[in-house]
């Protein structure tokens, strides 16, 4: 086992394309692509990736590994579709730690939201249909990865901090002098949703929403709440399923021991919905 998740050097990536076509045919209706990241704690310095770093997961900075992902949220399950293990800056300067863990020499610093834009083009170049993507203020809040989403002719639905800037009307552009600065132009026009329960002083959530016009508000609060589906399939991942429990200190390896997890995770999945279409079945009345 130790050689076939550490050393040897299958490529996971036909794998993972494979799950998905298999697992998104089964999810179906109304599915929506949620981008995610996930702290994984480590004790020492020598694991692939780690650092003392903010991890939503531990709720504060701690020594760990972070992942991002994109998940396949459908009606009644969910999938992981991608993942891409962050390196930290330090890593990614540091020669020597790349050749200890095996990681390619070309790889660069990327941040956080740079990576998803990466796993949903692998995603799309596999054939999978376009879905709405959503994803947390951690994301929401850079005007780039919207700008990314939109490129890509993405619909979103993403979560911002109140800190975010946003005009309610459109404004007055005055004509651009020739030769100044290369300003960022006004943005496209998109929902602002705002979640403000009566017995709260303040709103509790911002988002905002790439969707058309005409679409309703119950349509937009469904998608945006789709994106807490995730929750129990992520704590499964990381405690029944072992995400947490990788030992090895190679990128490789990293990723083999993701594969087996999605791999059991999707067995899972598919039991579950299984017994799901079989519940209604009266053994006394079927049986010959």
């Amino acid at each position: 086992m130790q050689q076939f998740i550490w050393q040897s050097p299958w490529d996971w990536n036909p794998v993972w394309e494979r799950l998905a076509k298999r697992m998104t045919s089964e999810l179906s209706p109304d599915p929506a692509w949620v981008v995610d990241d996930t702290g994984l704690p480590k004790q020492g310095t020598h694991w692939v990736g780690v650092e003392r770093q903010y991890s939503g997961t531990l709720g504060k900075t701690g020594n760990c590994q972070v992942a991002v992902s994109v998940h396949h949220v459908g009606e009644q399950e969910n999938t992981p579709l991608g993942w891409r293990l962050y390196l930290p800056e330090s890593w990614a300067k540091d020669a020597e730690r790349h050749k200890e863990a095996g990681i390619p020499e070309e790889l660069v610093f990327r941040k956080k939201w740079e990576l998803a834009p990466d796993i949903i083009d692998q995603v799309r170049a596999w054939g999978l249909p376009d879905q709405v993507v959503l994803a947390d203020a951690g994301y929401g809040d850079g005007t780039e990865f919207r700008e990314e989403l939109e490129k890509r002719g993405l619909a979103y639905a993403v979560g911002v901090t109140p800190q975010v800037g946003v005009w309610l009307k459109p404004p007055k552009i005055n004509e651009p002098t020739p030769n100044t600065g290369d300003g960022r132009p006004p943005g496209k026009p998109v929902w602002l949703l705002v979640e403000w329960p009566e017995s709260e002083q303040a709103p509790a959530k911002y988002s905002l929403c790439d969707l058309p016009a005409h679409c309703s508000l119950r349509r937009l609060v469904r998608l945006i709440k789709c994106r807490w589906k995730i929750e129990q399939d992520c704590h499964q991942l990381k405690e029944e399923l072992g995400l947490y429990h990788y030992e090895g200190r190679n990128g490789q390896g990293w990723h083999h021991h993701v594969t087996m997890v999605i791999l059991a995770h999707a067995f899972l999945t598919l039991e579950t919905l299984r017994i799901k279409d079989n519940c209604g079945v009266n053994p006394a009345e079927d049986m010959p």
